[in-house]
């Protein structure tokens, strides 16, 4: 019995150590405009909390999704047609539709219940292609003479898929002489 006793509690030793074992982040490749769905799995049917992370490299954590038994929601900037989060008996999946290289991240899985929460998954999601940057100059012309000063007044503003302007991060001014 005392035998008995001892290999069980090496084999729960072992099996709370290989949990410690840090994993590999898995990489999905995709182009803009594809839609892409990561996963979470769930150990045990007393994963009653979840969350879904979206980490931007020097930026802070955003929480993109929460869950309980009875309700999963999308949070903030998330909760739009593009995310859309299910469960299934041992799984979350997180959609994201229409990839934007603005949905370029780390995004981690933390489940469990109100006493064991852990990470259960990352992934790492890269969008090919070359975010499009544009110029804007005010004016946009302007006559003038030989030897006459004007000032040109330039913006770095950026176009997404539904061709709304914004201006990406911090705004810079930049003196061009001759």
């Amino acid at each position: 019995m005392i035998g008995r006793l001892a290999a069980l509690i090496v084999l729960s030793a072992s099996v709370a150590e290989t949990q410690d074992i840090p994993q590999q982040i898995s990489v999905i490749v995709t182009e803009p405009g594809d839609s892409v769905t990561l996963t979470c799995p769930i150990f045990g049917d007393k994963a009653g909390l979840f969350y879904w992370y979206k980490l931007n490299f020097g930026h802070m954590v955003q929480t993109v999704a929460t869950g309980t038994f009875v309700k999963i929601a999308l949070t903030g900037q998330f909760d739009n047609s593009r995310f859309s989060v299910t469960r299934t008996d041992a799984q979350y999946h997180l959609t994201i539709r229409t990839v934007s290289k603005e949905d370029e991240a780390t995004y981690f899985c933390q489940a469990g219940s109100a006493y064991t929460m852990g990470f259960t998954n990352g992934t790492v999601l890269t969008v090919n292609g070359k975010k499009t940057v544009y110029v804007e100059q005010t004016p946009e012309t302007e006559l003038v003479q030989l030897g006459d000063s004007v000032t040109l007044q330039c913006s770095l503003v950026s176009k997404n898929k539904e061709n709304s302007i914004q201006c990406p991060g911090e705004h810079s001014i930049y003196i061009l002489t001759k």
